[in-house]
């Protein structure tokens, strides 16, 4: 039986979280991976040992996303117990004899990162989203979900309806989708998709929406932003022009 062990944190370190230990957890995902993992938490050190019982294509990367999942979920009842605020990061696993480190996030998402082309183009968009606290939580919601798979379709669908309430807050929430659409070249099918597949996770159904079609959702969410900012640059007046933006189509 291959066996793989995830290291990682608890944070913040200060707080030196020690779990009681539990017993080894079976779990199995649709795609036919299915591990055993034995969890131990000491000092603020995670260390988790998955012994693959069947194993799938990824199979390395479904072992660090569900040992990073059950860690977390220990580590969130923990702080309930508490009501201390903590996280939990993964940095290394180990195989056999090589050990090396890990950083956990869907790197598919660079293709749509465009925005920034240059450090004054940085600077610029600095200056308009720091100050903006709906902006700021968009982000937050955007990168915290590459890393929680599951939690990508809210993430994508509450940084559209921040973007969409940024651009026209002084009208109806309809008007409002359409002068995003029309300012930012969207076509409306692009965008529902988005709200159609938060809807069910979004109503405590974390499970309802595929790990696929999460990509989709995270891809699009990404190219919106990145329209938005492209706007925010531009004086954030005039629609996007079409030669250079064409219409995000589903």
């Amino acid at each position: 039986m291959d066996t793989i062990t995830i290291e990682g944190w608890v944070l913040p370190e200060i707080r030196r979280v020690s779990i009681p230990d539990i017993d080894s957890i079976s779990f199995k995902d649709p795609n036919g991976f299915e591990g055993i993992f034995k969890f131990k938490i000491r000092d603020g050190n995670v260390h988790v040992e998955c012994d693959i019982v069947s194993s799938c294509d990824n199979a390395l990367q479904f072992c660090t996303v569900r040992s990073l999942e059950l860690a977390t979920a220990l580590v969130d009842i923990f702080a309930f117990s508490k009501g201390w605020a903590l996280s939990v990061i993964v940095d290394f696993m180990t195989r056999g004899e090589e050990r090396r480190p890990i950083a956990l996030s869907e790197q598919s998402v660079q293709a749509y990162c465009n925005a920034f082309q240059s450090a004054a183009e940085f600077q610029q968009l600095s200056n308009l989203v720091l100050p903006n606290l709906s902006l700021r939580f968009a982000f937050r919601d955007l990168v915290s979900s590459l890393s929680t798979l599951n939690y990508s379709a809210i993430a994508a669908a509450r940084a559209v309806e921040v973007i969409r309430s940024q651009m026209a807050s002084d009208t109806s929430e309809s008007q409002a989708w359409e002068v995003m659409r029309n300012k930012l070249r969207i076509e409306r099918s692009y965008l529902k998709f988005i709200t159609d597949a938060s809807r069910y996770p979004r109503h405590g159904n974390r499970g309802a929406t595929d790990g696929g079609t999460q990509i989709v959702v995270t891809h699009r969410a990404w190219a919106i932003m990145t329209r938005y900012l492209e706007f925010l640059k531009r004086g954030g007046k005039e629609e996007l022009p079409e030669d250079m933006f064409p219409l995000l189509t589903a």
